[in-house]
Protein backbone atom coordinates (compact mmCIF):
# COMPACT_ATOMS: atom_id res chain seq x y z
CA UNK A 1 0.00 0.00 0.00
CA UNK A 2 1.47 3.27 -0.81
CA UNK A 3 1.87 6.45 1.18
CA UNK A 4 -1.01 8.07 0.14
CA UNK A 5 -2.95 4.89 0.07
CA UNK A 6 -2.34 4.11 4.20
CA UNK A 7 -3.15 7.73 5.16
CA UNK A 8 -6.39 8.03 3.00
CA UNK A 9 -7.30 4.44 5.03
CA UNK A 10 -6.19 6.31 8.14
CA UNK A 11 -8.58 8.77 7.92
CA UNK A 12 -11.18 6.83 6.63
CA UNK A 13 -10.80 4.33 9.53
CA UNK A 14 -10.89 7.70 12.03
CA UNK A 15 -14.01 8.84 10.24
CA UNK A 16 -16.47 6.93 12.47
CA UNK A 17 -17.19 7.73 16.42
CA UNK A 18 -14.34 4.94 18.56
CA UNK A 19 -16.65 2.65 19.07
CA UNK A 20 -17.72 1.94 15.93
CA UNK A 21 -14.47 1.85 14.21
CA UNK A 22 -13.09 -1.37 12.53
CA UNK A 23 -11.41 -4.01 14.69
CA UNK A 24 -7.36 -4.41 13.77
CA UNK A 25 -7.16 -7.24 10.63
CA UNK A 26 -11.22 -7.80 10.76
CA UNK A 27 -12.72 -7.82 7.43
CA UNK A 28 -14.36 -3.78 7.79
CA UNK A 29 -10.57 -2.82 8.26
CA UNK A 30 -10.13 -4.67 5.10
CA UNK A 31 -12.81 -2.82 3.20
CA UNK A 32 -11.60 0.64 4.72
CA UNK A 33 -8.05 -0.46 3.39
CA UNK A 34 -9.28 -0.93 0.31
CA UNK A 35 -11.31 1.99 -0.24
CA UNK A 36 -8.32 4.18 0.83
CA UNK A 37 -6.62 2.28 -2.29
CA UNK A 38 -9.12 2.96 -4.78
CA UNK A 39 -9.19 6.53 -3.27
CA UNK A 40 -5.73 7.21 -3.90
CA UNK A 41 -5.90 5.91 -7.41
CA UNK A 42 -9.00 8.32 -7.88
CA UNK A 43 -7.04 11.34 -6.30
CA UNK A 44 -3.81 10.27 -8.93
CA UNK A 45 -5.86 9.92 -11.83
CA UNK A 46 -7.25 13.52 -11.33
CA UNK A 47 -3.81 15.21 -10.81
CA UNK A 48 -3.03 13.32 -14.39
CA UNK A 49 -5.70 14.74 -15.68
CA UNK A 50 -5.09 17.93 -13.79
CA UNK A 51 -1.70 18.41 -15.50
CA UNK A 52 -2.84 17.69 -18.55
CA UNK A 53 -5.52 20.11 -19.06
CA UNK A 54 -2.91 23.29 -17.49
CA UNK A 55 -0.70 24.28 -20.41
CA UNK A 56 1.97 24.64 -18.73
CA UNK A 57 2.46 21.33 -17.79
CA UNK A 58 0.59 19.12 -20.39
CA UNK A 59 2.69 16.55 -22.90
CA UNK A 60 2.85 16.90 -26.39
CA UNK A 61 -0.91 14.86 -26.95
CA UNK A 62 -2.45 17.14 -24.18
CA UNK A 63 -1.13 20.49 -25.43
CA UNK A 64 -2.70 19.61 -28.93
CA UNK A 65 -6.05 19.12 -27.47
CA UNK A 66 -5.42 22.14 -25.38
CA UNK A 67 -4.34 24.36 -28.83
CA UNK A 68 -7.00 22.72 -31.00
CA UNK A 69 -9.73 24.32 -28.03
CA UNK A 70 -8.34 27.62 -28.35
CA UNK A 71 -8.55 27.18 -32.71
CA UNK A 72 -4.85 27.46 -32.57
CA UNK A 73 -3.25 24.51 -34.30
CA UNK A 74 1.17 24.05 -34.12
CA UNK A 75 2.46 25.27 -37.13
CA UNK A 76 5.25 22.86 -39.41
CA UNK A 77 8.35 22.42 -37.34
CA UNK A 78 7.30 24.72 -34.60
CA UNK A 79 9.11 23.76 -31.38
CA UNK A 80 6.82 22.17 -28.87
CA UNK A 81 7.80 24.92 -26.20
CA UNK A 82 6.96 27.98 -28.94
CA UNK A 83 3.63 26.46 -29.57
CA UNK A 84 2.96 25.90 -25.33
CA UNK A 85 3.78 29.41 -25.43
CA UNK A 86 1.26 30.44 -27.81
CA UNK A 87 -1.67 28.65 -26.12
CA UNK A 88 -0.93 30.17 -22.75
CA UNK A 89 -0.66 33.32 -23.77
CA UNK A 90 -3.68 32.76 -26.41
CA UNK A 91 -6.44 35.40 -24.31
CA UNK A 92 -3.98 37.89 -23.84
CA UNK A 93 -2.95 37.58 -27.58
CA UNK A 94 -7.29 37.76 -28.63
CA UNK A 95 -7.53 40.99 -26.28
CA UNK A 96 -4.87 42.60 -28.52
CA UNK A 97 -5.83 41.42 -31.41
CA UNK A 98 -5.34 43.76 -34.40
CA UNK A 99 -3.54 46.22 -32.56
CA UNK A 100 0.34 46.94 -32.66
CA UNK A 101 1.00 45.51 -28.80
CA UNK A 102 -1.02 41.92 -30.43
CA UNK A 103 1.45 41.98 -33.24
CA UNK A 104 4.74 42.38 -31.05
CA UNK A 105 2.83 39.84 -28.54
CA UNK A 106 2.25 37.25 -30.82
CA UNK A 107 6.06 37.47 -32.68
CA UNK A 108 7.38 37.52 -28.56
CA UNK A 109 5.38 34.41 -28.34
CA UNK A 110 6.41 32.95 -31.09
CA UNK A 111 10.09 33.89 -29.88
CA UNK A 112 11.01 36.83 -32.10
CA UNK A 113 11.51 40.65 -30.65
CA UNK A 114 9.95 42.50 -33.14
CA UNK A 115 10.69 46.28 -34.69
CA UNK A 116 7.33 47.37 -36.31
CA UNK A 117 6.55 50.34 -38.09
CA UNK A 118 2.84 51.58 -39.27
CA UNK A 119 3.07 53.91 -42.05
CA UNK A 120 -0.56 55.34 -41.26
CA UNK A 121 1.85 57.77 -39.79
CA UNK A 122 4.08 58.42 -42.57
CA UNK A 123 3.18 61.55 -45.07
CA UNK A 124 1.95 59.52 -48.09
CA UNK A 125 -2.04 59.22 -47.18
CA UNK A 126 -1.65 56.42 -49.64
CA UNK A 127 0.42 54.08 -47.07
CA UNK A 128 -2.49 54.06 -44.45
CA UNK A 129 -2.72 50.32 -44.21
CA UNK A 130 1.05 49.25 -44.88
CA UNK A 131 3.22 48.81 -41.96
CA UNK A 132 7.03 47.27 -41.89
CA UNK A 133 8.10 44.37 -39.54
CA UNK A 134 11.60 44.19 -38.79
CA UNK A 135 12.25 40.87 -36.74
CA UNK A 136 14.90 39.32 -34.46
CA UNK A 137 15.17 36.25 -32.20
CA UNK A 138 14.73 36.72 -28.74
Amino acid sequence: MTDLAANLSARLASLPPPERRPAPHSTAAELVDLLGQVEAVAVRNALMGLHQWLASTADEVGLALLGESRSLRRLPEEPLETYRRRVMGAFEFWELAGTLPGVQLALEQAGYRAIITEHFRDPDPARWAEFSVVVHPL
